[in-house]
């Protein structure tokens, strides 16, 4: 259990001791005030004290059911409120007449199938099939008692501060950026290639001494005064000004620069509401979630979703192992694949969607894969290749096959393939891109 937890749940104790109101509680620990906000920080703040953020302690068996529910619902409704209103924005960017609101609610509720059953590369790095996921395991009927029979263990290696998340309120977001990427503000990997210019060394050294100072106030809870938020923000700026001057157009060098610190601005401007930035940043690098249902329930508390993590090969692989773990989340709790979508997501009573046909092909049996190796789907969901031991999936046509591995990204290399009209070949990619297929042995 992190600091965090401590101090929070240390926090809520002494102020209900004085007879403090929750809402109290939520503006003194919660930030920024709104209606539903305080709802929600009020809830969530009972959660963290309750032992949500692990449920193997004891004192996760206290978590009160009622309250548990009623804070889920709400944070599932704003997930999908706020995912639909970015899908519009994103989409169509202007107000749309009467007779196209049909058209766009079909393509979100195509795009969101897609996202469940068939992802590609873009919509596991933008974020957006890891928040379809996200969504679903918000789930206000799954019990306290179904997480702790079902854990998925996330990678040890994996820390909150390598994610980039959304603030999904978007109360608050209208007043904050809502990047929240602590490896990015702090350019842990180092200043990419095309910044790596001389000319530019002063203003980066800058930034990231300003930057450090704000990170390590708000990490060890030291109120963050104007001028260490005002120094890191004219760093920013400086760096915006100076980029154009220095770095050439060629290869498309410039524009990436400039793209790398629009990320950083976005990164900074959450300092602007400064009680929600030093809470955030803290809870972001002291928390040390073990499992999905860990990180799930600290995104849940901070209504936050997954962001853009930027275009590099190392983010894009951490992304899609996540995504296979939310998918393994989904499949030990019984989760249906695809909920209702679009509007009626969010309504108080959805309309039921029509069953989806069943499958034409099934995939059990017999396979060479990549032409030279023998392979059998058993109808169990194991896989028996030579030596090799995997699990495998089925979904209409689309067909994932897992295969466990140490250093592969989220513990597995995971192949997405769609499987031909005949049941005979299937071809698609694993997680890196590689190309995948196979055919049913030749009688």
């Amino acid at each position: 259990m992190s600091k965090l937890i401590g101090v929070g749940l240390g926090l809520v104790l002494v102020l209900g001791a004085l007879g403090l109101s929750s809402q109290a509680v939520a503006q003194r620990y919660g930030g920024a005030s709104t209606a539903q906000g305080d709802i929600l920080r009020g809830q969530g703040a009972y959660m963290a004290g309750a032992g949500w953020y692990n449920l193997n302690t004891a004192r996760a068996d206290s978590i009160n059911v009622d309250t548990w529910k009623k804070h889920n619902l709400e944070v599932q409704r704003l997930y999908r409120a706020y995912l639909e209103d970015r899908y519009l924005h994103i989409r169509y960017k202007k107000k749309l007449r009467a007779g196209a609101q049909d058209d766009w609610k079909k393509k979100y509720e195509e795009d969101q199938r897609r996202w469940r059953e068939a992802p590609t590369p873009d919509d596991i790095s933008s974020g957006d099939a890891l928040n379809a996921l996200v969504g679903d395991l918000a789930d206000p009927s799954i019990a306290p008692t179904s997480w702790r029979s079902a854990p998925v263990t996330l990678p040890s290696g994996l820390s909150l501060t390598n994610l980039a998340f959304k603030i999904a309120d978007h109360k608050t977001s209208s007043v904050l950026q809502s990047t929240v990427a602590i490896d990015r503000l702090l350019v842990t990997e180092g200043w990419p290639l095309w910044l790596r210019r001389p000319e530019l060394k002063n203003e980066e050294i800058a930034y990231e001494q300003a930057v450090s100072t704000v990170v390590e106030k708000c990490k060890k809870g030291t109120p963050l005064e104007a001028r260490d938020v005002d120094k890191l923000r004219d760093t920013v700026v400086a760096l915006q000004k100076k980029v154009p001057e220095v770095v050439p157009g060629r290869d498309n060098q410039r524009a990436r620069a400039l793209k790398y610190v629009e990320l950083l601005d976005g990164a900074t401007r959450i300092f602007a509401e400064q009680t929600y930035a030093e809470r955030l940043i803290r809870d972001v690098t002291e928390h040390k979630a073990e499992t999905v249902a860990e990180l799930l329930g600290f995104m849940r508390y901070h209504r936050l979703l997954f962001s853009d993590p930027g275009g590099s090969p190392e983010a894009a692989q951490l992304y899609e192992g996540v995504y296979q773990l939310l998918r393994q989340q989904k499949e030990k709790l019984g989760i249906a694949d695809t909920p209702p979508g679009g509007l009626a997501a969010v309504a108080p009573a959805a309309v039921p969607k029509p069953a989806k046909p069943a499958n034409t092909n099934s995939a059990v049996g017999n396979w060479i894969h990549l032409n030279k190796e023998p392979m059998t789907l058993n109808p169990d969901g194991t896989i028996i290749k030579g030596r090799a031991r995997g699990t495998w999936t089925q979904d209409g046509q689309t067909l994932v096959l897992r295969w466990p591995a140490r250093g592969a990204p989220g513990g597995a290399w995971v192949d997405r393939v769609t499987l031909g009209r005949e049941g005979k070949r299937y071809e698609g990619q694993n997680q890196n891109g590689v190309r995948v297929f196979g055919h049913r042995p030749r009688k």
